[in-house]
């Protein structure tokens, strides 16, 4: 975390993870001029809360965790993240901001082919401060945490779906961030697949006190979060 930024208010209590006030997001639309994907979105999230985002197709899901993750840098009103207000960070103060602090797990797994699991953990560690050896013991680490541990070796193509799915989150996690960003992370597997994405997820929540928010479709992700937030055509239903 950034020293110079405070985890507490001046009263001392602790700053939420994401905060957003009367958050707007427009796309345009060539039928009819634009079309608005957030419209007035005001929510906080508690630190070492996991939280599912839910809501159909086009509810504004993944535009919400775009503009949390630094992603999407176009939109209306306030957004705060572990404490920053992201409208203030420059390009390279966001970009180190996500790497140190973020995570992000997609639908697409957004794999290397052509490196190993551990070249394909270590790459986010290549950005960073640290040794060689320290990414390496990192990406370790993290492959471990997602029962891959004896399969740094191998490559994206000799695994499963749900392996894959599992290698992403390594990755999303090998740079310890405080908080992890997830669209659609079950919804490409199966059934039985899924709940052993939805176990790794309760493992990083309750022993790296990450917080988890996800954009799901899926009953069983939202059960097991601790607490759900529904959009409907862009705002908190």
């Amino acid at each position: 975390m950034d020293e110079s930024v405070s985890d507490r208010a001046p009263g001392g209590m602790p700053l939420p993870a994401v905060r957003t006030i009367n958050l707007g997001k427009v796309y345009p639309d060539r039928a009819l001029g634009h079309r608005s994907a957030l419209a007035g979105v005001s929510l906080e999230i508690g630190r070492g809360e996991w939280v599912s985002l839910m809501g159909r197709s086009g509810s504004g899901k993944t535009t919400l965790l775009n503009i949390i993750g630094g992603l999407d840098l176009d939109w209306t009103g306030q957004v705060e993240v572990l404490g920053r207000p992201m409208a203030r960070l420059r390009d390279a103060e966001m970009s180190r901001f996500r790497r140190n602090s973020i995570g992000f797990v997609f639908q697409a797994f957004n794999l290397l082919g052509h490196l190993n699991l551990l070249e394909n953990v270590m790459l986010p560690s290549h950005f960073g401060n640290g040794s060689p050896d320290e990414s390496r013991d990192a990406a370790i680490a993290s492959l471990g945490m997602v029962g891959l541990g004896t399969r740094v070796e191998s490559f994206p193509w000799q695994l499963s779906a749900g392996e894959r799915q599992r290698v992403a989150i390594a990755r999303a996690i090998v740079n310890r961030p405080e908080l992890l960003l997830c669209d659609e992370p079950t919804g490409n597997l199966d059934a039985v697949t899924g709940q052993s994405i939805i176990d790794i997820f309760r493992e990083i929540n309750r022993n790296r006190s990450v917080t988890i928010i996800v954009a799901t479709h899926e009953q069983k992700m939202a059960d097991a979060s601790g607490r759900t937030i529904f959009l409907d055509s862009g705002r908190v239903a």
